[in-house]
């Protein structure tokens, strides 16, 4: 096998966009359609930055974990549709779990969260043991509009909840719990389980466990399975996208369907489909997103990191609605990979991250990081088509399909999304993390339109450095 640098970028298909097509620097957000934020008691070992949601209103929130006298502890931020901090919300614009020092002493760590129909946001996260070790335990919470607990959930406004016996996770791996809430403003969990196979737990409005849910609250999963996204269809069912894999054979990706009441739906790919695309059985394969097009296809993001070959890729596959996957696209191997699969790649930059978005025009923008062999180059966007070719309509890189923008429009910067959302009216929300000689931050762009800038250039007065905390 060649060894060759792909893209190990992105792919969230996220509901239809107002807009025709994504995406363009919105130059009347922030400064110059880029906000700053320093990055406030961030931890060693953990990511600062997690997730990114969007709020009916616009109101973006921005959650992840802090440090506080030595012990890690989940954090939301928010922030008003133009970008700038909303003081009125917490203490000065931030909500800081307040756990209990005696129960959890070594604190925990975000995983994700959610903006429910009333506003609210719920929150997921992983307790830690000693060494700052993930445990299978998880926290789940409800933050009021205010930025302050609502104890309306579950009495003090966050419940403790095991999958099964308490174990833990390896060192160093970080906590992927994944959030959904449905019409009924019930919550959807899945994440670590301590056992081999994925699970579904929900929660009612209360915080209290929906035992009338699969088993006892509990929906499983089949064994061996690990699961990374949650999206609901139009029809109340949950679609979970994961990974399975066999002992000593290579990572498949998976995607599995649930029924209202938690049962597997076993007329959605017999119960669990799969995809093949790891070279080896050491491959690593990573989901990133899960969203259904205008179609109701549903579209996951997800990337194998080859650690034989050293080749990384960015990889999109589509499926049928019926739980098939979709030969139609990618069908005249418009990019590397097969029918079903696009497999995007770039030799002359790595490209990082897992974020793809389809927009109301039948078009698929897939979005990430770039680093080149010499130094970090920014975020990176491709544009497809809904068959997975290319869209000439967008501006390609010089040495590749995917054009390259640096944060804060001087190279040099690592630059990192963290999340990206829709917002509502007709934007993309991306948020994430650069840091380098320009300095550490957290950045919050807004996207819109079908270019990356109204003018076709580069914006002239974006931030050239990070604020300092």
């Amino acid at each position: 096998m060649n060894i060759r640098i792909s893209a190990l970028a992105l792919a969230i298909a996220a509901s239809p966009l107002a807009a025709a097509a994504l995406p363009l620097l919105d130059r009347g957000f922030a400064q110059d359609g880029v906000s700053l934020l320093p990055r406030i008691d961030a931890p060693a070992n953990q990511a600062s930055l997690r997730s990114v949601r969007v709020a009916a209103d616009g109101s973006i929130f921005l959650a992840g974990t802090q440090v506080r006298e030595g012990v890690p502890l989940p954090y939301v931020d928010k922030l008003t549709p133009q970008g700038v901090p909303d003081t009125t919300f917490g203490s000065g614009g931030r909500f800081a779990l307040p756990l209990d020092a005696t129960a959890y002493p070594w604190g925990a760590e975000l995983g994700d969260v959610t903006v429910l129909p009333d506003g609210r946001i719920a929150f997921a996260s992983g307790v830690l043991g000693p060494g700052e070790q993930l445990t299978s335990t998880s926290l789940i919470g409800v933050v009021a509009a205010n930025g302050h607990l609502d104890p309306g959930f579950a009495g003090i406004g966050y419940a403790r909840f095991d999958y099964g016996p308490q174990a833990t996770q390896p060192t160093g791996t970080p906590y992927l719990g994944t959030l959904v809430a449905d019409a009924q403003q019930r919550l959807l969990l899945a994440a670590p389980t301590g056992q081999p196979a994925a699970a579904v737990a929900r929660f009612r409005s209360d915080g209290w466990l929906d035992t009338g849910y699969g088993s006892q609250g509990i929906a499983w999963l089949p064994a061996p399975t690990t699961s990374r996204r949650l999206q609901l269809d139009g029809a109340g069912r949950l679609l979970v996208a994961g990974a399975t894999r066999m002992t000593g054979e290579a990572p498949r990706l998976a995607l599995a369907r649930l029924a209202t009441d938690g049962t597997l739906d076993t007329g959605f790919g017999g119960g669990l489909v799969t995809l093949d695309g790891a070279s080896s059985a050491s491959d690593v394969l990573g989901v990133g997103s899960l969203e259904l097009d205008r179609a109701g296809r549903p579209v996951v993001g997800h990337e194998f990191v080859s650690t034989v070959s050293l080749s990384f890729s960015l990889d999109v596959a589509r499926f049928t609605p019926a739980g098939s996957v979709d030969a139609r696209f990618n069908a005249a191997a418009q990019q590397p990979g097969r029918p079903g699969l696009a497999r995007l790649v770039n030799d002359a930059a790595l490209l990082s991250g897992t974020f793809a978005m389809p927009t109301a025009d039948r078009r698929l923008v897939v979005l990430g990081t770039a680093d080149t062999f010499a130094e970090p180059a920014g975020l990176a966007f491709v544009r497809l088509r809904d068959d997975a070719s290319t869209d000439p309509s967008f501006p390609a890189g010089r040495q590749g399909p995917a054009y390259l923008m640096p944060v804060l429009g001087t190279d040099g910067n690592a630059d990192r999304i963290a999340g990206v959302d829709a917002d509502g009216r007709g934007g993309l929300i991306v948020a994430g993390q650069s840091s380098g000689p320009a300095g550490t931050c957290h950045f919050v762009l807004r996207l819109i339109g079908d270019r990356l800038f109204a003018d076709g250039q580069d914006p002239n007065s974006r931030p050239t450095s990070c604020p300092t905390p």
